[in-house]
């Protein structure tokens, strides 16, 4: 089987942050293993979203915030989209988290954002919850 693909929103990084040694912390050191089965997908918007809401909400120093999405860099890859998406209009940084998905020709957007995990999918990519990455890790072993 394929690597699957996948595109973490802003949020799913902000909650690892927030919680070191979760469910999400676990899937980001995951990523981080050679023979893993699959691939995280990122971009300079979604990084950019994630420094700022670290420093703004989550109440990070801005170094300790530099150093995480500098983390994020090293396992995830980082892609520029080309295309322009109004998807979700009341919520431009959703627009970024589709536009990263489509490039990466991503399988699965995971977020806690409503107005994403209301479309369902997009353009043939999944969106999920974070509480189904159990289910996505179990399909992925039962694969092997």
């Amino acid at each position: 089987m394929e690597q699957l693909r996948l595109v973490f929103d802003t949020n799913i990084f902000v909650m690892a942050a927030g919680m070191p040694g979760g469910y999400i912390d676990y899937w980001l050191n995951l990523a981080k293993q050679p023979k893993n089965r699959f691939r995280l997908y990122t971009s300079p918007q979604i990084l950019s979203e994630t420094q700022r809401k670290l420093e703004e909400v989550v109440k990070f120093d801005r170094p300790i915030a530099v150093e995480y999405i500098e983390a994020i860099k090293t396992i995830a890859t980082v892609i520029n989209p080309k295309l322009t998406l109004d998807e979700v209009p009341t919520d431009q940084d959703d627009n970024r988290i589709l536009e990263c998905a489509v490039e990466a020709n991503a399988d699965i957007i995971i977020s806690a954002d409503k107005d994403l995990i209301r479309l369902k999918t997009f353009r043939g990519v999944q969106i999920f919850h974070p509480s189904n990455l159990k289910y996505i890790f179990k399909y992925l072993e039962n694969e092997e």
